[in-house]
């Protein structure tokens, strides 16, 4: 059977979860993967994301590479739950802001979705011979530039992988 269009069977290799301690790694024959969740604030004058990408390239193991993934999903829970608390506000009733509130909450259910934002960094690593301190050290590195690495557990990827991708993979 051939690859559907949108089908990641082909970018996720066939293998297992492993655990070093409290890091979930994806184990292959070729590679071991370790994902983090990144955050970083963009108008914090502390932050300092271009020198904190070229500090994890420049420490990188031999044979081990990275791979940032932008995910944008629509996000319809935060949109839902403003429109139940908009119902409630007092005035619904005045004329002149009964006609303010119908249009803010027509406008608000016909615009697009706001959107969700998740940056995963991936990190690829050679089938042995890394040591594992550079995982534990690598948000205390990012952490120096303002930015903040969160490794990921098996449950949270799974589930990234269900709603961003398609669940039976």
């Amino acid at each position: 059977m051939s690859p559907q269009w949108g089908d990641v069977r082909q970018l996720v290799p066939p293998g297992r979860w492993e655990t070093w301690e409290d890091l979930d790694l994806w184990r292959t024959p070729e590679d071991a993967r370790v994902f983090f969740h990144i955050e970083a604030d963009p108008d914090d004058p502390q932050v300092h994301v271009d020198e904190a990408w070229q500090a994890l390239l420049a420490s990188l193991p031999h044979g081990s590479g990275a791979r940032f993934l932008l995910l944008l999903a629509p996000e319809e829970d935060q949109r839902r739950t403003f429109l139940e608390r908009m119902a409630g506000w007092p005035g619904r009733e005045h004329p002149q802001r009964g006609i303010w509130w119908q249009e803010l909450y027509d406008f608000l259910l016909h615009a697009p979705l706001p959107f969700e934002r998740s940056l995963i960094l991936e990190i690829l690593l050679p089938p042995r011979g890394v040591d594992p301190a550079f995982l534990y050290g690598l948000p205390g590195l990012l952490a120096d530039y303002g930015v903040t690495a969160r490794p990921m557990s098996r449950s949270e990827i799974e589930a990234l992988t269900a709603r961003f991708f398609r669940p039976e993979v």
